[in-house]
């Protein structure tokens, strides 16, 4: 059986009481949050400092999270409950 993708408003999830910092978590946590763009010319003139190369961050994030990261401790009981209301306010389509 193929999955269902579904969409769930971010609005949903906060009338819901998600969040995505602290439990109840959701599914995704922070997939549906908007990309953070900067303009970092004037941080380099001003702090004469070389960032770092976003893939390389990436990573470097990836494995510290890997090490650092707590287990979920919760169900997926919020991610049903979202699913719930989403069903029940849309039409069913296949």
């Amino acid at each position: 059986m193929e999955p269902t993708l579904v969409r769930v408003p971010r609005e949903i999830i906060a009338q819901a009481g998600g969040n995505a910092m602290a439990e109840p978590l959701y599914f995704g946590e922070y997939y549906d949050v908007p990309p953070i763009t900067e303009y970092t010319a004037k941080v380099r003139r001003l702090l004469k400092m070389t960032l770092t190369p976003f893939e390389a961050g990436l990573k470097e994030t990836y494995r510290w999270y890997l090490r650092h990261r707590k287990p979920r401790t919760a169900g997926f009981e919020f991610d049903d409950k979202l699913l719930g209301m989403v069903r029940a306010a849309s039409p069913v389509t296949v």
